[in-house]
């Protein structure tokens, strides 16, 4: 039987089968696995036959303005292209894979003809995988040419300034190719339904922001199982592909405003979405794209094993009804001019539900068979004024979502200027939603003289288990994010509600509120305090403990709405 041996040295260790060696080579950069080589003449003789080969210009690293040293060196960097290949040439070396990585437009030494030339041994030497991410100018006809007459490619990707049209290229010879990824290429659409009518083996299908491409057609490939579209402007798609597992489709082009939906007159036509024969979609994912509410009309028929839903900044919906057995993951995203008013969700299978926003629509659930969690993220930091009426319909949303864990984070603006705090106490009727984990950021710094009055507000619709605060906020502050910390500390640890050291009346949920743990978090592990008893003490352990720091408020209650 046929095996591997291992070299012994006259030191008595081994080295490593070349196929391992080959193997560990290519996770590794090119500058890391050039260093490789130098340990031994094996690891040498290794680097010199590796199957795959990876080649990266960047000049940005290079961090000099020398024209001449620069110069030098992208002629340093073809020359070493040109002897490698040749070498595999040469030896008859297999070539696994190739990449080819240029960063910086400004090439002119690097000609089209170049990359000819090394495309062209590459597939004579058996390549399976190309990856050609070209910045600077490479258009040429025979550069495509070249690419799709390599017949023992199995995986493609294309990104950036490659040119492919079809009367470039009348014969596509690549038919074994699974996956095909095309990112910022030019090509037209007639090309794109050539390469797929030729290859029906293409399992996954990636089609990036290409030039020439509004309208696409996937229905000729059987054994797709993995499908994403982006296209720069709004299109038609047809999708049909009975084994597709994951399908998704986005535009780059902002969200209609909603003064295209005011009337008949007025609104534009929305684009053919058309997702058809696809029985074993798990995965939908739409973005930011015209869909109608009849096109959930359907979905428990039409895809019956699908167990995620994802809606991002889609446009044209105005009450929609998502009915499914098998869905257990639903996310949308919306902004107000999204056009979303209402969605009624009877998913009983669902284990999570998330929603981000500027603004909360009108939901509903149907009560899930087992258990589940929520997460709301809302976005309140370019609003001018904070009506009262946004922690009345938040309240109301909590209230609807109190079956599951729910998780809430809310990024308030730097003044609200509308909010009534004696308008929210009036609406504090029991029991109160739980949260298990709320989370707040403030936009800009200016915010801390209404950090007490926003915090009320929110004690007043809900009762959190854990305040989760990190000591660097991810927003931009113009002041220390600790400020913010120290709000919570003397609200919650010291029970106090005060501006600036003046005691103000007690809060009404204050009396609620039994007990109140501090933790902190550094990493993922448990940060040891020591006995803290004023804010001078818990900000030296912030400082000391640094920016990646997150702090917990564990808060015990009287009352929380029973389960």
């Amino acid at each position: 039987m046929a095996h591997t041996r291992r070299l012994r040295h006259d030191d008595g260790s081994f080295e490593l089968p070349e196929p391992i060696r080959h193997h560990i080579l290519s996770f590794l950069k090119p500058k890391e696995s050039a260093k490789l080589s130098l340990l031994s003449k094996g690891w040498l003789t290794t680097w010199r036959t590796r199957p795959n080969l990876h080649f990266e210009y960047d000049e940005d690293e290079s961090g000099s303005d020398d024209r001449q040293a620069l110069e030098r060196r992208r002629d340093s960097f073809i020359n070493c292209i040109n002897t490698t290949l040749m070498r595999y040439r040469e030896n008859k070396y297999g070539i696994d894979s190739l990449k080819l990585m240029v960063y910086n437009e400004d090439f002119p030494s690097l000609k089209p003809d170049h990359v000819k030339t090394w495309l062209g041994i590459a597939a004579e030497n058996g390549v399976k995988g190309l990856e050609i991410s070209l910045k600077c100018d490479s258009y040429h006809p025979k550069l495509a040419r070249t690419i799709f007459e390599a017949t023992s490619l199995v995986e493609l990707y294309l990104s950036e300034k490659i040119y492919m049209k079809h009367k470039m290229i009348k014969i596509v010879r690549c038919h074994d190719l699974r996956k095909l990824c095309l990112n910022k290429v030019g090509l037209d659409e007639v090309m794109l339904q050539r390469i797929m009518s030729s290859c029906p083996s293409i399992e996954f299908l990636e089609i990036i922001q290409c030039l020439g491409i509004e309208n696409i057609e996937v229905t000729k490939l059987q054994k797709l199982k993995q499908c994403s579209i982006v296209l720069w402007k709004i299109g038609n798609v047809e999708v049909e592909a009975p084994n597709l597992e994951d399908f998704s489709y986005g535009t780059c082009v902002p969200a209609m405003p909603a003064s295209y939906l005011l009337s008949e007159e007025e609104e534009q036509p929305l684009p053919c979405l058309q997702v058809s024969r696809c029985k074993n979609l798990r995965k939908l994912s739409l973005d930011n794209i015209g869909i109608t509410d009849e096109f959930f009309s359907g979905i428990a028929e039409d895809f019956q094993h699908l167990e995620e839903l994802k809606i991002r900044y889609c446009y044209g919906l105005q009450t929609v009804r998502i009915a499914s057995q098998s869905i257990k993951l639903i996310n949308l995203e919306f902004r107000k001019e999204g056009g979303l008013k209402e969605a009624q969700i009877d998913v009983p299978s669902i284990v999570r539900f998330e929603y981000r926003g500027n603004f909360i629509p009108l939901l509903s659930f149907t009560p899930p068979s087992g258990p589940w969690v929520s997460y709301i993220e809302l976005s309140w930091q370019n609003r001018n004024i904070l009506e009262t009426s946004c922690f009345s319909e938040l309240k109301e949303l909590l209230m609807k979502l109190n079956l599951s864990e729910i998780s809430l984070r809310i990024i308030f603006p730097k003044n609200v200027e509308g909010f009534v705090e004696d308008q929210i106490r009036n609406k504090a009727i029991y029991p109160l939603p739980q949260v298990q984990t709320l989370s707040i950021s403030f936009d800009k710094a200016n915010c801390l003289d209404v950090a007490y009055s926003v915090l009320d507000g929110i004690f007043w619709m809900c009762r959190p288990k854990t305040i989760v605060q990190h000591s660097c906020q991810d927003l931009d502050s113009d002041k220390d994010p600790s400020d913010l910390l120290n709000v919570f500390f003397q609200m919650l640890m010291l029970r106090r509600n005060h501006l600036y050291g003046n005691f103000q009346q007690t809060k009404f949920w204050q009396e609620d509120l039994k007990d109140v743990k501090l933790g902190m978090f550094k990493e993922g592990q448990r940060v040891q305090l020591p006995r803290l008893s004023d804010w001078e003490a818990f900000s030296k352990v912030i400082t000391a403990e640094g920016r990646s720091l997150y702090v917990v408020f564990e808060l015990e209650w009287e009352y929380f709405m029973i389960r």
